[in-house]
């Protein structure tokens, strides 16, 4: 195999030889996303370290071979004699390919390992009939001999895990993105020309992925003449090929691992563990969650976020998934199914302003651009939103998720308002009406509930004039609400916490004399609400 051009990598080159050549590491394995330039590496090292070997083997595992196959393969290179009979059983053959290990110094290479590992499981674990592959990487990491088997892969395999360390001379290089000087270089070859900011622009868009940026240098060359600046004024940095690299990895996901991925392109923000559990509406176990974060990590797909425990996606890879999302969205709404807007939140009334109004922007809006490309009339695409927010009713306030949240996002972005809106029976989980110039003709509860609906319903309903003390110092915990009333803890509306700052009243708890009937509860603004009632999601059901 050939490289004929390589940029950069200077650190990553040190490190391996030193791995191989210094402290003889029997197994080391180069992880890192598609198009990273994991074959690459490897190549070039074969190439510097030549001669110190007396023999080496590249050996590609796109076409998966069966573990017996390629072990006769390497055999017949390996062995320092011709060999007239290979051994049947796989213990055998495995034998024999550690005494050749012993006996000659070798560097064997196997690349992209990823292709024999299970598809939709966490990431690491055999596809059935290669179980094998992980017997030869244990063998050849636990025996000593004086040769190195070197793994490209997306993924760690399960088997390596316990033996790296010290102990066995087992290591793993993971592979990120090159670095801003050899992706100038790079640009420059594939006569790529702009300022140093856009050049540093495309490379941040493509997280300085090679194989990427080749890509895109060859558009660029071919559509917009070599400049970078048109290009990034058209938009987006996702287009078929680039689409295909990644897709080959997304495909590959459990379905857990592509909820976390969801959940990080649609927060448009970095996330750390506990805010991804409290998104989820159906909750999952933590340790679950995690190991599927760990899995997204081993494969390259999640990276850190500057947040101390946060994680985040890196800009194509976001593109690319947020792309992914509103696809699949639009063809549920238009089939009548609402699956992705209940599981998933669009536009977050939690999230800072400058966040969610890109949630509206980059999600919310081209959503309902595709939708109105199904529906052509401006009516039908209301009159489509209206009718899944009608089957919302009959679903119960536990079954709704993000619905009619969402679904109220979509009608906000479609008419500008929600004047004479019905929203009664839904549970408007996270739904953000501010600005939304609402006159809604149906939102049963008190003054000061419905007051606080109009307010982002999962943040805290403060005046400006709150936080002021008896004292008149600053009271830790204390506001006003909507009503005027300063307490510390939220009232209740139909048995949920609402955002205004009320609670009952200590001498008027539930009163067969209210004027409003048997089983009311008065507020401390001094209006009437139902008693409690349990609910699933903690927050108000219209």
């Amino acid at each position: 195999m050939d490289v004929p051009s390589f940029y950069g990598r200077e650190t990553e080159l040190a490190t391996l030889e030193q791995w191989v050549m210094q402290e003889h590491c029997r197994v080391v394995s180069v992880l890192g996303m598609g198009g990273i330039g994991k074959s690459a590496l490897a190549v070039t090292l074969m190439h510097q370290v030549a001669g110190s070997f007396e023999v080496m083997l590249f050996r590609s595992l796109r076409d998966t071979p069966s573990c017996e196959a390629l072990l006769v393969d390497c055999l017949q290179v390996l062995s320092p004699q011709p060999l007239a009979e290979v051994p049947a059983s796989l213990p055998g053959r495995l034998s024999l390919l550690l005494e050749c290990l012993h006996e000659r110094r070798a560097l064997l290479v196997l690349d992209n390992l990823e292709a024999l590992l299970q598809e939709g499981d966490i990431g690491g674990h055999y596809r059935p009939g290669y179980e094998e592959y992980e017997r030869l990487l244990s063998w050849v990491g636990e025996t000593a001999h004086q040769s190195c088997l070197l793994v490209t892969s997306r993924e760690k395999p399960i088997g390596l895990v316990p033996l790296e360390g010290t102990r066995f001379r087992v290591r793993t290089l993971r592979l990120a993105g090159l670095d801003a000087v050899a992706c100038e270089q790079l640009l420059a070859e594939k006569g790529v020309v702009g300022t140093p900011q856009e050049q540093a622009h495309l490379v941040e868009a493509y997280a300085g992925n090679p194989l990427a940026l080749k890509v895109v240098a060859e558009t660029i060359v071919d559509l917009f003449g070599g400049t970078i600046s048109p290009f990034l004024e058209q938009g987006t940095v996702i287009f078929a090929s680039i689409q295909e690299l990644l897709a080959e990895q997304v495909n590959r996901l459990s379905a857990v691992e592509q909820t976390v991925l969801c959940w990080l392109a649609l927060g448009r923000e970095p996330l750390g563990l506990e805010e991804l559990l409290a998104l989820l509406v159906e909750p999952l176990p933590q340790g679950q969650v995690l190991a599927a974060v760990d899995s997204l990590r081993r494969r390259s797909l999640i990276e850190r976020g500057q947040r101390p425990g946060s994680l985040t996606l890196q800009a194509v890879v976001l593109e690319y998934v947020t792309g992914l999302f509103i696809e699949e969205a639009t063809s549920e709404i238009a089939q009548g199914r609402l699956s992705r807007l209940i599981e998933y939140w669009l536009c977050q009334a939690t999230a800072r302003e400058d966040v969610r109004q890109t949630q509206e922007r980059l999600i919310v809006a081209p959503l309902l651009s595709r939708l109105r490309r199904v529906y052509p009339g401006r009516a039908e695409v209301e009159e489509h939103l209206l009718t899944l927010l009608a089957q919302l009713r009959e679903r119960a306030d536990y079954a709704q998720g993000y619905g009619a949240a969402n679904l109220v996002a979509l009608l906000v972005q479609q008419r500008g308002h929600l004047r004479g809106l019905d929203l009664s029976h839904l549970s408007l989980r996270g739904a953000y009406l501010q600005g939304s110039r609402c006159r809604i003709r149906r939102l049963p509860g008190p003054p000061c509930v419905t007051a606080s609906l109009l307010r982002p319903l999962m943040a805290p309903g403060w005046s400006p004039q709150a936080r002021a003390g008896s004292t008149g110092q600053p009271e830790a915990g204390a506001g006003k609400c909507g009503c005027g009333e300063r307490e510390v803890r939220p009232c209740t509306w139909s048995g949920r916490p609402i955002p205004t700052r009320c609670r009952p009243s200590p001498s008027a708890r539930t009163n067969a004399d209210s004027p409003a009937g048997a089983g009311m509860v008065r507020l401390r603004c001094g209006n009437w609400s139902k008693g409690p009632r349990s609910g699933p999601f903690g927050n108000p059901s219209a």
